[in-house]
């Protein structure tokens, strides 16, 4: 749910924000309402600062790791990467760092290589231009900022809103691409399908399938999961 609203609010605010930097870049009259806009745009930025605020607190909360590499973990995940990308960018950049792509692919976890080491890192770095820059914005209504910090200030959030727009088509993939479309299913239900996860997630299926295992075999032998009575205890009958 929190991540069809973060859509909901991304595609918002640069169908507004693109509206106001054409109507200022084209000096023309708009036949909608100028008002009207810049309210979608900041009730869009909220629900967006909402949705992030949810989301780090909830992986915080959880400890939650698995969309980043890991320590230790960067060869291993530029080699997955590079067997992602596209032959050509794939082999520049095993070229680059000197990977070895004849061993084969490290098996893909919870989250691709690629969503792990560039789209993940890019939505972080541009969702926190976008909310940084646009707070700063904001905050010029009720605090005096110098000229010269707010022209910086509106190109860096100009240039995050392009960058963002950029990130929003790469993630059309997802909606593009039929095999994919059981994510679009698993964002509202919470599951994602055990066929998919085995075809385009075998780590973690692996990951799923031990972890299952692990507990069914607890759960078959109770007894061997309880400690013995310590000696000279109440249950031990030593006494």
């Amino acid at each position: 749910m929190l991540h069809a609203l973060a859509g909901v609010a991304v595609v918002a605010l640069i169908a507004t924000g693109g509206w106001q930097y054409l109507k200022g870049l084209l000096d023309a009259e708009t036949p909608i309402y100028m008002g009207t806009v810049y309210r979608i745009h900041y009730i869009a930025a909220s629900l967006l600062i909402f949705v992030s605020v949810a989301f780090l607190t909830d992986w915080l909360l959880r400890g939650e790791r698995s969309l980043t590499l890991g320590k230790g973990q960067g060869i291993r995940g530029m080699r997955g990467l590079a067997h992602e990308l596209p032959k050509p960018l794939g082999t520049t950049l095993a070229y680059l760092l000197g990977l070895d792509l004849r061993r084969a692919a490290p098996p893909t976890e919870e989250f691709t290589y690629y969503e792990r080491a560039v789209s993940f890192p890019t939505w972080e770095l541009t969702l926190g231009l976008i909310i940084l820059t646009g707070a700063i914005k904001a905050a010029r209504y009720i605090y005096p900022i110098p000229g010269d910090v707010l022209y910086w200030v509106s190109a860096v959030h100009v240039g995050a809103g392009v960058l963002l727009g950029l990130k929003l088509l790469d993630h059309l993939r997802y909606v593009l691409a039929p095999s994919r479309w059981p994510l679009m299913v698993a964002m509202a239900t919470g599951w994602v399908p055990e066929s998919y996860v085995k075809r385009f997630h075998a780590g973690w299926f692996a990951q799923l399938s031990s972890s299952q295992a692990t507990a069914g075999a607890a759960a078959a032998s109770p007894a061997a999961s309880t400690p013995s009575p310590v000696v000279g205890s109440a249950g031990g009958g030593g006494s």
